[in-house]
């Protein structure tokens, strides 16, 4: 008997076989509906609205922020490089305007007869040793524009770091650099400067000052230098800054 195929259906070729799309295609293979087709270029348009967009208000503050930061790194760089300093001693030794000092007491009020600025640099073994800011005027003390001030001020004193020393006289007197270190509560004397003892060189304008370094007097744009030990460093400038 002859066996019985399968009855062909509706997508049926001969011989019974399923045929594929027209074409000769295989089922399996996506069509142009696919991955590439339009339905998935539909999917994608649909993903990517629904990703937030950045806001105007979004990129105005990023923007910013990028220009805070690099005016932030302009302006360091643009700063000097900090100094570093090592005090002789320090300003806690000074006097705090309570009683007189060689018979000038702290004021500043009172009009002045001369107002002078000299430079003192002092150099222990080769190195500097700085002055502080604030010897002579009382505390409390405030840094106002870089420079120390305070409730009153004697003759001699410092507002800055620098070695300048401001001589503000409200009579016709002259004043020491003996006076200042008075001020400052520290010895001076012909061995010794501050706590350092030893044998001093003194050059006063350049030219060695063999005398003792107390006498010195103040005058305007004076440069005072002592070492103290050796190597004895040769006499250095000084630049006063404008207006002093």
């Amino acid at each position: 008997m002859a066996r019985r195929g399968r009855g062909a259906g509706p997508g049926d070729g001969p011989g019974g076989r399923q045929r594929g799309p027209a074409g000769g295609g295989d089922p399996r293979r996506p069509t142009s509906g696919g991955r590439h087709g339009p339905a998935a270029s539909r999917h994608a348009q649909a993903r990517r609205a629904g990703r937030p967009r950045p806001s105007g208000l979004t990129v105005g503050i990023a923007l910013g922020v990028l220009v805070i930061v690099a005016a932030v790194v302009l302006i360091n760089l643009s700063l000097p490089a900090p100094v570093h300093r090592t005090y002789l001693a320090s300003v806690a030794s000074a006097a705090t305007g309570s009683t007189a000092v060689d018979g000038a007491s702290c004021g500043g009020t009172a009009p002045l007869v001369y107002h002078w600025h000299s430079h003192v640099a002092i150099y222990v073994d080769g190195q500097l040793r700085s002055i502080p800011a604030g010897v002579g005027i009382a505390p409390p003390r405030v840094t106002i524009a870089g420079a120390e001030e305070g409730r009153c001020v004697y003759p001699t004193h410092t507002h800055t770091p620098d070695g300048i020393i401001h001589i503000e006289s409200p009579t016709r007197r002259l004043f020491t650099l003996g006076n200042f270190f008075d001020v400052w509560h520290q010895p001076l004397s012909p061995t010794r400067v501050g706590p350092v003892r030893g044998r001093l060189t003194v050059f006063v304008d350049g030219r060695p000052y063999t005398g003792n370094p107390r006498a010195i007097t103040f005058r305007e744009h004076e440069l005072i230098q002592i070492d103290v030990g050796t190597p004895v460093v040769p006499p250095q400038g000084f630049t006063f800054p404008a207006g002093l």
